[in-house]
């Protein structure tokens, strides 16, 4: 999915494998799939091995770090990157490049809460918002407890209202819950506050019925988590995003459930 030029595209349109280069969601470099798939090439470099995966690293780098004008959701997932790629090295050009991300984070902000754009109107959406747990963890790791005070002030006005209302919203997706959970737990590591390991725990409760509808989310017994609450009404939809982000946020939980299985059950059958 990855071109010469190291810029990757987000579907494909056929069992053939052929790249969706036209669609608005798929075109090549586009922000968040060109950051995802390096943020997960990051993380999996040193546990596979491939050398493969730090030439296409090296390939689709230099988009990110050349760009400009980057939504904040959209950077904070390559500051993740980066911080992945300086747990093996002092890159000090790296180090420089993520404190200057940080500072744009931070700068897109309304009062003490950071936003997803500068074009944001209102709340932010919860979807794919961590800005808080990364620049908690940027601060850590560039000694600026500055970075983690403005992690602090957004987290405590954007999620823990919410999460103590059990996301009592018109909608609730589970990426909204999995990015509350994830931001409240990577606070809860970095500052050792009890509540924020208190809120991140009621968070993913959400999935199991502490919800606007009481009822469970993620079907135990079916291995399913629906699409999301809308009102008081849990969707019997079950999509492929719902299930990814759910598992992210449910981690232990899976880890559990896979030690479990059998061998028959864990590996996938064969196809023709």
């Amino acid at each position: 999915m990855q071109d010469d030029d190291g810029r990757w595209v987000n579907f494909i349109l056929d069992w053939e494998g052929t790249q969706n280069r036209e669609g608005r969601t798929s075109v090549p470099g586009g922000d968040f799939w060109q950051a995802r798939a390096l943020q997960a090439l990051a993380h999996s470099s040193d546990i596979l091995g491939d050398k493969r995966i730090d030439a296409a690293i090296r390939r689709g780098l230099r988009h990110i770090v050349g760009a400009t004008d980057v939504p904040a959701d959209v950077r904070a997932l390559h500051v993740m990157t980066a911080l992945a790629l300086l747990d093996d090295t002092e890159d000090h050009e790296l180090r420089g490049v993520v404190a200057t991300w940080c500072d744009e984070i931070v700068g897109c902000r309304d009062g003490d809460m950071l936003m997803n754009s500068p074009f944001e109107r209102g709340r932010p959406h919860l979807w794919g918002h961590i800005q808080e747990a990364v620049l908690a963890d940027a601060g850590v790791r560039l000694g600026r407890a500055d970075l983690v005070v403005v992690a602090r002030k957004s987290a405590d006005i954007l999620f823990a209202e919410v999460v103590r209302g059990c996301f009592n919203l018109p909608r609730t997706q589970p990426y909204d819950v999995a990015s509350a959970v994830y931001v409240l737990a990577r606070l809860a590591d970095v500052t050792g506050a009890s509540e924020y390991g208190a809120l991140a725990t009621a968070a993913r409760a959400w999935f199991d019925g502490r919800n606007a509808a009481g009822q469970p989310v993620y079907s135990r017994s079916e291995g399913r988590v629906g699409d999301g609450v809308d009102g008081h009404r849990v969707s019997t939809e079950s999509g492929a995003e719902a299930n990814i982000v759910s598992a992210q946020a449910l981690f232990d939980d899976v880890v559990t459930l896979a030690r479990e299985l059998s061998s028959s059950e864990a590996l996938p059958v064969s196809v023709g």
